[in-house]
């Protein structure tokens, strides 16, 4: 009966873990994602605007500020 348990419990713990990488890896898609467009539109001051992009909240303001300080 113990080894039954065991497996059991192995089981479980396998599972969780192969939960948790995943969540990692489509963190890590995202990123990469956000990455790839940085790198499109050039530099690291798009990357503020981007990520703004990419969570779906972007102010004219800011968009304002990119385009002046242009570099």
């Amino acid at each position: 009966m113990e080894d039954k348990e065991d497996g059991v419990k192995m089981e479980s713990a396998m599972k969780k873990k192969k939960r948790k990488t995943r969540r990692k890896v489509e963190q890590m898609d995202k990123d990469v994602e956000v990455l790839c467009c940085v790198e499109k539109e050039g530099g690291r001051k798009g990357v503020e605007e981007i990520v703004e992009k990419k969570s779906g909240v972007e102010t004219k303001e800011e968009k304002a500020d990119v385009e002046d300080g242009g570099g």
